[in-house]
């Protein structure tokens, strides 16, 4: 990997074929959006509703989706819906033009789990 971008995209794609049903979940919220009247939305905003989705509706309280993975998100759902296209307003990635982190974030994910703040 070069770039962060090659880091998120390698995160992103192991996430998704882990968790296939958060990619339904975001779908089934996009066409509510659509069909709610927006001709534009935020992917970003759908990812926040598909968190609660998960941890309310269906009570997975273990779910974690990154935020770097809103726009692979989006890209996904144009590729696989093509008739919305544009519905998502895609960024240039910034990630593109960055050096890859070294560790890698993924790297600290058995510490953030086991981490507790005292805060006394």
């Amino acid at each position: 990997m070069t770039t962060r971008k090659d880091q998120i995209e390698a995160a992103f794609k192991a996430f998704h074929l882990k968790n296939p049903a958060v990619f339904d979940t975001f779908v089934m919220l996009q066409r509510k959006v659509f069909d709610a009247g927006f001709k534009h939305y935020s992917a970003m905003a759908i990812v926040q509703q598909v968190r609660w989705h998960h941890a309310i509706e269906y009570r997975d309280r273990n779910l974690k989706i990154n935020n770097n993975f809103a726009p692979h998100y989006s890209r996904l759902f144009h590729v696989t819906h093509p008739q919305f296209k544009g519905f998502f307003r895609e960024r240039a990635l910034v990630s593109a033009t960055q050096p890859a982190q070294t560790p890698d974030i993924q790297d600290f994910a058995p510490i953030r789990e086991n981490f507790e703040l005292d805060l006394e």
